[in-house]
């Protein structure tokens, strides 16, 4: 009895291992509507509705895919309404998951000049979308965390606000880093 719970303790393991990991990437879902034809190997590419290249759709595979909450491949026929005659290679849209504490209710009564100053010219450059990720002394904000925190630090104290890359911001922050990640860090 005890080794057959053992052996059936054993292959309830094994099964939930081989599910988490048989989860397709984005990737993987990709090149295989490439070869059903649905789409070309060069399709446009939307992210939360914004064109985004190649190399970023390449590095939004390290995403675990329960972050996206939809992933669709349009043929032409299916995109030249929306998308005109960019979609002439199909589309490849990418809907994401949205952390409501991330949203712009907490970004509106920031006010310290020198991070709201900071993310305008990201936002200017391109860099960065609206309401990145505020990571405050390797801390990541969300909610009124973000207000309460960025309002309550003298601008003396802040030593740095960089940028975190993108490829490097995804890694850690998964989806959540769509809009980008900067780094502030005060005197201790």
């Amino acid at each position: 009895m005890k080794n057959l719970i053992i052996l059936l303790i054993l292959l309830f393991s094994i099964n939930l291992f081989s599910q988490e990991n048989s989860e397709i990437s984005i990737l993987e879902e990709y090149d295989l509507k490439i070869q059903n034809k649905v789409i070309t190997p060069t399709p446009l590419f939307i992210l939360d509705g914004k064109e985004i290249s190649y190399e970023t759709f390449i590095i939004l595979n390290s995403i675990k895919r329960k972050e996206i909450l939809k992933l669709e491949f349009l043929t032409y026929s299916e995109a030249k309404l929306e998308f005109n005659d960019k979609a002439i290679n199909g589309v490849v849209r990418i809907t994401p998951y949205k952390d409501d504490l991330l949203n712009s209710s907490y970004y509106k009564d920031m006010n310290n000049d020198l991070i709201t100053e900071r993310i305008n010219s990201l936002i200017e450059e391109g860099k960065i979308n609206y309401y990145p990720i505020l990571v405050f002394n390797g801390i990541p904000l969300r909610g009124d965390e973000i207000k309460t925190k960025i309002n309550q630090t003298s601008i003396d104290s802040i030593v740095s606000i960089n940028l975190l890359k993108q490829d490097v911001a995804y890694k850690i922050y998964g989806i959540r880093a769509i809009n980008g990640v900067l780094i502030v860090t005060t005197k201790q």
